[in-house]
């Protein structure tokens, strides 16, 4: 579906605390999908990422090396976390701190993963695939890339439609690459973590199909209040409690606008109460962690 135009939210304070220059920020740059601006984006005054791993190296010194750096155009969730990381951005978590979407990104992303140092370090190297557009002008759709080997290649020889438009748009699509950006993950097994980002996405973000960790969180916690409400009560907003003001759960994400990934969801939700609904009406944190650790899959 095509993204829908959403009002501009405030950003919110990440925790731990933003280092930035305030001195000489660089320009701001369009990471939306606008008709004016699709075919328009602003040229980046950012450094490309090297293409070599010379800077690097294991974050051996931890808390007394690194510091968090949220850098322009990069977008952040509830808890301050960088999940569209842009630019130079760094990204510090702390021993013992919960960031539900650490380890990571919002953008459609192939990744390797390599023990370090006798498993002592896990370190995680992200590729970003760019985003798929619609060659209609007037169209705003932006689809997430597919993930598999080859499988952009195989999906552009069919020759698809656009999905824009609720599948209404006669455009095609096509690929816009990535270039120039890297992003890597250190996982200490204490559980010190660090995001290190670098580059300049020159594209815009595609619109995600499935909601993130923390997402999926919150709407685990929005089902366990009233494990009766129906899919389209929830998307609606109308669960049937009147004390409560009306809320509808496609404000956790906008994945969660499409009708049948939003059942899916809301029953694997309710199987994952292992317990029945007694853990539900008083079973404290069992039902959000449960949830939350197995579907995690389902969300990145």
């Amino acid at each position: 579906m095509a993204r829908a135009k959403k009002p501009q939210l405030p950003v919110l304070a990440p925790n731990p605390p933003v280092v930035n220059d305030i001195e000489n920020p660089p320009p701001s740059t369009v990471n939306t999908h606008t008709t004016a601006t699709k075919l328009n984006i602003p040229e980046a005054k950012a450094p490309l990422a090297s293409s070599t791993n010379e800077n690097w190296q294991l974050p051996v010194a931890m808390g007394q090396g690194f510091s968090t750096f949220i850098d322009h155009d990069t977008e952040l969730d509830g808890q301050g976390y960088p999940l569209l990381p842009n630019r130079s951005t760094t990204y510090v978590r702390p021993v013992g701190a919960e960031i539900m979407n650490f380890e990571s990104v919002g953008f459609s992303n192939t990744n390797n993963v390599a023990s370090r140092t006798k498993g002592q370090w896990k370190v995680i190297h992200v590729t970003c695939l760019g985003v798929m557009l619609c060659d209609r002008e007037e169209c705003d759709y932006t689809g997430p890339p597919p993930t598999g080997r080859n499988k952009i290649k195989e999906l552009l020889e069919r020759k698809p439609g656009c999905l824009g438009t609720a599948g209404r748009c006669t455009g095609k699509i096509y690929h816009q690459h990535c270039s120039g950006t890297k992003c890597r993950f250190d996982i200490h097994e204490s559980g010190w973590g660090l995001l290190q980002h670098k580059g300049f996405h020159n594209h815009f973000w595609p619109t995600p199909k499935k909601p993130d960790p923390l997402a999926m969180s919150e709407m685990a916690t929005e089902v366990k209040k009233n494990p009766k409400a129906t899919a389209l009560q929830l998307k609606i907003g109308n669960t049937g409690r009147a004390n409560e003001p009306i809320k509808s759960i496609v404000e956790i994400h906008e994945s969660l606008g499409n009708d049948d990934r939003l059942r899916y969801y809301r029953r694997q939700i309710l199987n994952n109460v292992v317990d029945g609904p007694e853990k539900m009406n008083g079973g404290g944190e069992t039902f959000s962690t449960t949830c939350s650790n197995g579907m995690k899959r389902d969300c990145t």
